[in-house]
């Protein structure tokens, strides 16, 4: 009987406190803090305060274990999206310094200071020499463009070579730097005329035929000669004179002289509508 009564108190104990929660919830929420009831859930919240910090104790790992997770999930989706943008924005960019050196080499070759008055057509190299015994090079143009054997080719500063052969849309282009090329020149201080020919390896041409007596000085301008019968063109500029060798004993100099063009370096060109007869000129 007394077990009854104990477990009926309790039962009317935690009605009471449920009915009270209850009210003070529904007094909260329409705004009454004040008086009575502020100070009803003041000790309310009190008594329940150490029951809700030991919740926020044992809850708290585990909220910011979640938050840290997320936010890594987060952060690593706006690294990649990151990632994506600036790759994006450096290949804009490449593109576009891309796009302005060709231009600029465009207009290089368009308005030559040379060759006034001899049509020519503009090519994109497409293929190189693939060893070190030929020099040569592939442009996109052709019979089709006009574009024979034999015809002179150059760049914006100077002679490459001459056509050595011949499709209907490619043809190749035998460099001045090619061991089997030759091409007359004279010097543009003294107005002498010499030889320039190939070197197998070397960037470098050797002048042959100068006269010893000749003074020719470092850093002269050569130019094609324009003999008759020459392969190319009077007045085109060939390269400078990088060096000088002069031998008691010999009936000549040893002269080299660097083309103006970086052979390694050619993409786009002009071939010169223009024919000679002549093997070098």
């Amino acid at each position: 009987m007394v077990a009854y009564r104990k477990g009926g108190r309790r039962r009317v104990v935690l009605i009471l406190l449920l009915v009270t929660s209850l009210a003070l919830i529904t007094l909260d929420s329409r705004g009454g803090g004040g008086g009575l009831v502020g100070s009803i859930r003041g000790i309310s919240r009190d008594a329940l305060s150490p029951a809700q910090n030991a919740v926020e104790d044992i809850t708290k790992p585990v909220s910011e274990w979640w938050s840290g997770t997320t936010s890594a999930g987060r952060i690593e989706r706006e690294n990649k999206r990151l990632k994506r943008e600036l790759g994006v924005a450096r290949g804009g960019l490449a593109a576009g310094r891309a796009a302005r050196r060709e231009n600029r080499l465009l207009r290089e070759n368009q308005s030559l200071t040379f060759a006034p008055g001899i049509p020519s057509v503009a090519a994109e190299v497409i293929a190189a020499s693939p060893g070190n015994f030929e020099d040569t090079i592939a442009i996109n143009r052709g019979t089709k463009d006009g574009v024979a054997i034999g015809m002179p080719v150059v760049s914006g500063k100077g002679v490459i070579g001459r056509i050595s052969g011949v499709a209907s849309s490619r043809s190749t282009i035998q460099l001045i730097t090619d061991p089997d090329s030759g091409i007359g020149v004279r010097f543009s201080i003294t107005n002498t005329f010499a030889v320039a020919q190939g070197r197998s390896g070397s960037n470098l041409m050797r002048v042959d035929f100068v006269a010893p007596d000749t003074t020719v000085k470092k850093g002269e301008l050569i130019v094609t000669s324009g003999l008759q019968n020459a392969a190319y063109p009077s007045g085109l500029p060939v390269g400078k004179v990088a060096s000088i060798n002069r031998l008691a004993a010999s009936l000549d100099q040893t002269i080299y002289a660097v083309p103006l063009v970086d052979m390694r370096q050619i993409e786009f060109v002009r071939v010169l509508l223009w024919t000679g007869t002549g093997s070098a000129g």
